[in-house]
């Protein structure tokens, strides 16, 4: 007797075990990602990257994240963080006597839905949540207005003068922090009524944070359209004017040519992606293996130099003269909260580079002791009002533990990482460094061999002249 037909499934339904509801959720979950154009820029910190710091992302005064769990208070902390952001939302309120909070709340629900898209996590902007994102967004416009007026003392607000003000600048630059930057637009313009007394919002907001962050000035600011929000703002601002001269400077012609190529097409306005390549090339990734810290670097011959003007990014080496310059960094008791965040939002949103994750690899590679910190103080790359040298290797050390980093050959890390380590396997520079660390690294032994050599060579020419005398005597 031959097989039975099976007879085709002509309908999901017909499946066995068919789950309608199963398929229906499945299908309403799919929804968010056929949208067009996401505009995903606010995420919640991935937890390999979170649990490596905990504390760095979490906020150390004010929880101002719309997608928070929160109670009916809606201000997390006690009555004197309550009482603060209460202040500035009247604050808010009393610039413009023709609006009121309905105002600001119903300008907000018709931007619901923007807000809603900005998020990873879908969420959904309730009444509640709505009071919140006013509160927020009206306590971060109005602090940074007051900062440029003058205004945010302990006359207006005790709190201003306390420890809670060097808490505010770094919560408003925390990675679940962030607010959409035209809600504060939005609240910036509802307040301001005579718009001639102010700059704009960017250049409020960058004058706030030029007290705590150390920028390039010269570099062009971006336009508000492009800003995602404040952490976005600052990241893109703390990029050196050309991300590629960093290493640009010491490469062979044809790289020049490239990286030229690929700077003509950088926008300035955009927080600049990781170079391309021409459709004609192939995309090499390149792996990029440790180097040594710098104590070692120092002893195979390197020295280490402060590099002039700001950015991160701005690290050079001269294989040539075995000199890597490197910006100086002042390092304060926000620093590590300041780099985790800047590197998790890059890890989180691509499109922001790699440029503050390589950093953090490079340093994590080059500082492992305070011996490594004591010769980058020497050297001037790094200040600190930190307690000891530890203290700052603290800041660096793990830094680049579970962060992701593929790039090309030709990105700022692996090429630094490549020439350093091509540098330090050089026999030549090995032998040499050795020589000069023997018998020239203090003015005494130099003076003495110089001394011996110099008898050695009056010994040879007495010696010479008395033979040349003997054989051809006068």
């Amino acid at each position: 007797m031959g097989d039975e037909a099976v007879s085709p499934i002509n309908h999901i339904s017909e499946v066995e075990d068919f789950d309608e509801e199963l398929l229906n959720d499945l299908k309403a979950a799919l929804e968010p990602f056929s949208l067009e154009d996401p505009m995903i820029t606010i995420y919640t910190v991935p937890d390999p990257i979170r649990n490596v710091d905990s504390d760095a992302y979490g906020s150390r005064y004010m929880t101002l994240a719309v997608d928070t769990t929160y109670d009916l208070d809606l201000i997390r902390g006690d009555e004197t963080v309550r009482s603060h952001a209460l202040r500035h939302l009247h604050s808010i309120l009393t610039r413009n006597p023709a609006l009121s909070l309905n105002d600001y709340l119903l300008a907000m629900n018709e931007l619901k839905d923007q807000i809603k898209s900005c998020h990873y996590i879908d969420i959904t902007i309730d009444f509640q949540r709505l009071v919140w994102v006013v509160i927020n967004s009206c306590f971060i416009v109005d602090v940074l207005l007051m900062f440029y007026e003058g205004r945010l003392t302990a006359s207006v607000d005790s709190t201003c003068a306390s420890i809670y003000f060097q808490y505010m600048w770094i919560d408003f630059l925390l990675v679940e922090n962030q607010q959409p930057f035209f809600v504060l637009e939005k609240v910036f313009d509802l307040a301001v009524v005579d718009k001639s007394k102010y700059p704009s919002l960017v250049d409020i907001a960058l004058f706030f944070f030029d007290h705590f962050v150390e920028r390039d000035l010269q570099k062009p600011v971006m336009e508000s359209k492009s800003i995602h929000h404040l952490l976005h703002l600052v990241h893109h601002q703390l990029l050196p004017s050309d991300p590629l001269q960093s290493f640009n400077l010491k490469l062979q012609p044809s790289r020049k040519l490239f990286f030229n190529k690929v700077k003509d097409a950088i926008p300035l306005h955009h927080s600049p992606p990781p170079p391309l390549l021409e459709s004609s090339q192939t995309k090499q990734l390149f792996i990029t293996k440790p180097i040594p810290s710098a104590k070692r670097l120092e002893e195979v011959g390197i020295k280490f130099k402060k590099r002039d003007g700001t950015g991160f990014l701005n690290v050079c080496f001269d294989n040539r003269k075995g000199v890597l310059e490197i910006p100086r960094l002042y390092v304060h008791s926000n620093t590590k909260i300041l780099l985790r965040n800047l590197i998790a939002w890059e890890q989180c949103h691509p499109a922001a580079g790699a440029y503050f994750t390589g950093y953090a690899i490079f340093m994590d590679y080059i500082v492992n002791t305070d011996k490594d910190i004591e010769i980058l103080v020497q050297s001037g790359i790094i200040e600190h009002s930190l307690g000891t040298d530890d203290d700052v290797a603290a800041v660096f050390n793990g830094l680049s533990t579970n962060l992701v980093h593929t790039g090309l050959e030709d990105e700022f890390l692996p090429y630094i990482c490549k020439e350093l380590n091509k540098y330090c396997h050089n026999h030549y520079n090995i032998w040499w460094a050795k020589l000069m660390a023997d018998y020239f690294s203090n003015p005494w032994t130099t003076i003495s061999i110089g001394a011996a050599i110099i008898l050695l060579i009056l010994t040879f020419t007495q010696t010479f002249f008395s033979a040349y005398s003997y054989f051809r005597p006068p």
